[in-house]
């Protein structure tokens, strides 16, 4: 009796693949999603130091004048 049932559930299992396709598809944008965020990020920090190391040049390297001495 159990091999009987057994067979029927299995059967339905491997013979139902309707939305394979779709759930193949969903699964491979998920992935794709979650890798563009992780580069996105990392990409983001990156960047980040980058112009925080320009600013900290450009503000040791420019030298501002009073207003006094302007004119002088």
């Amino acid at each position: 009796m159990s091999k009987i049932i057994l067979g029927c559930f299995k059967s339905k299992i491997i013979g139902n693949n309707r939305g394979q396709g779709l759930t193949e598809y969903i699964t491979l944008l998920v992935l794709v999603s979650l890798a563009a965020v992780g580069v996105t990020q990392g990409l983001g920090k990156s960047v980040k130091g980058a112009i925080k190391k320009a600013r900290n040049r450009i503000d040791t390297q420019i030298v501002f004048k009073d207003k006094d001495s302007v004119g002088e």
